[in-house]
């Protein structure tokens, strides 16, 4: 399934073969269906609620982004976003986070999930830096059981300040 899910299925096959050479190997379609049956399976892990109640946080702190990722020549019609999440409590436990939107039916329970996970409650301040986009931003306070506060983060704030130098 890992091989299936980071390389193309076809390639994935062909490791299988060399790797395991017990016959003959699925055919590129079964690595395909089977990749997607381990696919849903850890999604809707990641949706149930987690075992066990994690000692309160104090505080919840969520980086989120999100990228673009550009299709290679001859293939346009392949480029898709990425939102990457990193998410630490106050005891120094991290968690990191990621999923392309348009594919994650869930992503909100997803990420309520790894917050409730952290410790967060309905009473637990998140703070979500990000770089002020509304869907990073939105996504944070969706899946916030508590309070949410937005701050901008460095990286986002000095390239704003580096734009309006050159701008002077």
């Amino acid at each position: 399934a890992k091989a299936g899910a980071i390389l193309p299925y076809r390639r994935a096959r062909h490791m299988l073969e060399d790797q395991f050479p017990l016959g003959q190997p699925p055919v590129v379609e079964t690595v395909r269906q089977r990749t997607l049956l381990v696919g849903a399976r850890l999604e809707c892990q990641a949706v149930a609620p987690p075992r066990g109640k994690p000692a309160a946080a104090k505080s919840v702190a969520l980086f989120i982004d999100t990228g673009h990722v550009r299709a290679m020549r001859g293939c346009q019609g392949r480029t898709f976003e990425v939102m990457v999440a990193q998410a630490s409590n106050d005891n120094g436990r991290q968690v990191v986070f990621a999923g392309v939107p348009a594919e994650a039916y869930h992503e909100a329970q997803q990420l309520r999930g790894v917050l409730q996970g952290l410790g967060a409650t309905e009473t637990t301040p998140v703070t979500i830096l990000s770089d002020g986009a509304a869907g990073p931003r939105g996504l944070g306070q969706t899946a916030s059981p508590g309070p949410t506060r937005h701050a901008l983060d460095w990286f986002h704030l000095a390239m704003r300040i580096q734009h309006l130098a050159q701008t002077v």
